[in-house]
């Protein structure tokens, strides 16, 4: 008896062993971690140089068409141009002011789709100009502000699946900040379709989300970061440093997260009452918050700000003289730079990617080419600004 029970208890363990395995390798099965990479950085492969006194906000960039998209925004005016990756300006038109194909002022940069199309969407709703300016699209509809910080810069727009568009949510709950429901309520996505005016709202806080704990948040400190790859959705929920990944399609499942270690990263993690100060202070500036999420060839690139230490928060909130502030501005811009976390599919941390000569936060991906903006230099005001071609580069 005793013989047959040991022999049953090995079998009984080797059946668990075997199992444990297989499920093992299975949840494991193509997200492998990346053994042997130890550093990251972009290597420059192409630039474009646009011959153009100022400081425009380039707004996006087509590789198949050959042409980028750029805004010179003034406090009356607001014109767009259009170059080609020559550096040629090929034409330039306003919508800005009253007339009726206007889009009221950009909700989101500006994408180029189709064949020299351009989409704008603003406050009046969707419009679709083609290169010369003529209106090709124009459907209204009510805007309901959400979201304070609207980013109109390369690296935060819409993308795009099956001429419909993941952009930030900009329907507000109707709901006081100063209630726990807020959370509870709000969307965060939206899929747009522009063709038929309209939108659906997807994905709310996850139950185990830094933003369900039971505490208060600042504005917009939940405005989210996403991308799409490979049929899916990868979200972080603004200074949160995970990343959610659903499905692309209803009923949007939550299928996986992983949560990130970000280097020197100092988020703000709520409080137990809520402060109508809280954007007097000017947190969303002091605390760390994530800028732009991308996947490239399975790795993650993470860019983030990592905001204050608590001496330099404080001495932010004292009072100072325009040119104490100022000093003190540029000092905390030179102390803590925006970065580019570099993370395998796991989300085991590789390398902190710094740069002086690019805007980290401004990279997108375009027909399978990475793609981001030069930094422009603030001593001396250039004729032209550039853009350049990047590779991820890993050792």
């Amino acid at each position: 008896m005793e013989a047959n029970s040991l022999k049953y208890f090995s079998c009984t363990l080797l059946f668990f062993v075997a199992l444990y395995s297989c499920n093992t390798k299975e949840k494991g099965s193509g997200d492998e971690p990346n053994q042997g990479v130890k550093s990251a950085s972009f290597e420059t492969i192409d630039s474009i140089k646009v011959d153009f006194l100022g400081m425009p906000a380039v707004q996006d960039i087509d590789p198949i068409s050959k042409t980028l998209i750029f805004l010179d925004d003034k406090v009356y005016s607001q014109d767009i141009y259009i170059a080609d990756f020559d550096g040629e300006i090929l034409n330039s038109f306003s919508k800005f002011g009253d007339m009726p194909d206007n889009y009221g002022g950009l909700r989101a940069p500006l994408k180029i789709i189709g064949k020299n199309e351009i989409l704008a969407y603003g406050i009046h709703g969707f419009f679709k100009y083609d290169f010369s300016g003529k209106n090709r699209l124009q459907v209204r509809h009510e805007f309901d502000l959400l979201n304070r910080y609207s980013i109109n810069n390369m690296g935060t727009g819409m993308e795009e699946k099956n001429e419909q568009f993941l952009y930030l949510n900009s329907i507000d709950p109707k709901l006081k900040k100063n209630d726990l429901q807020f959370y509870d309520e709000i969307n965060l996505l939206t899929w747009m379709y522009p063709k038929r005016g309209e939108k659906e709202q997807i994905v709310k806080f996850p139950e185990s989300s830094l933003f369900k704990n039971g505490k208060f948040f600042y504005r917009d400190s939940w405005s989210p970061v996403y991308t799409l790859s490979e049929d899916l959705v990868y979200v972080i929920f603004g200074m949160e440093p995970v990343i959610y990944m659903y499905s692309s399609s209803s009923p949007y499942e939550l299928l996986n997260f992983i949560s990130l270690d970000l280097p020197g990263y100092q988020y703000f993690k709520g409080s137990d009452i809520y402060n109508d100060g809280f954007e007097i202070e000017g947190l969303y500036s002091k605390y760390g918050r994530i800028i732009n999420l991308k996947k490239v060839n399975g790795y993650f690139l993470v860019c983030y700000f990592p905001g204050y230490d608590s001496a330099d928060r404080e001495e932010g909130r004292s009072n100072k003289t325009l040119e104490e502030k100022k000093s003190f501005n540029k000092r905390m811009e030179k102390k803590y730079p925006y970065q580019t976390a570099v993370f395998d599919s796991l989300g085991n941390f590789i390398d902190n990617i710094h740069s002086d000569k690019l805007v980290l936060s401004s990279l997108v991906i375009r027909n399978n080419e990475l793609w981001m903006k030069e930094k422009f230099d603030t001593e001396i005001e250039r004729d032209y600004f550039r853009l350049f071609r990047v590779a991820l580069k890993l050792e």
